[in-house]
């Protein structure tokens, strides 16, 4: 399956400047007709459920409960019919 263009990212939390780790990518078709489902990507600190932003990633702890820093990463696929072209 093809990739979702990076136009079609919309960052759902902007209290972090923009870079939080929860992405919601919205439904395109490509040009081979392959249909992208919309989804959004949530990636979060396991411990405590702190919404990170990318520059923390790379980090030993996290930065709002002071654990270990382990990556739990959600994903959400909006599943819809789509039409049948042509006659009935």
């Amino acid at each position: 399956m093809g990739e979702a263009s990076p136009k079609s990212l919309r960052t759902l939390n902007q209290e972090n400047g923009g870079t939080s780790m929860n992405k919601d990518i919205e439904a395109e078709q490509l040009a081979d007709g392959t249909v992208v489902s919309a989804h959004s990507i949530e990636i979060v600190c396991a411990s405590c459920g702190y919404d990170l932003d990318e520059a923390e990633l790379s980090a030993d702890k996290c930065s709002d409960c002071g654990q270990d820093l382990a990556l739990k990463k959600s994903i959400t696929i909006q599943a819809t019919s789509i039409p049948a072209y042509g006659e009935a």
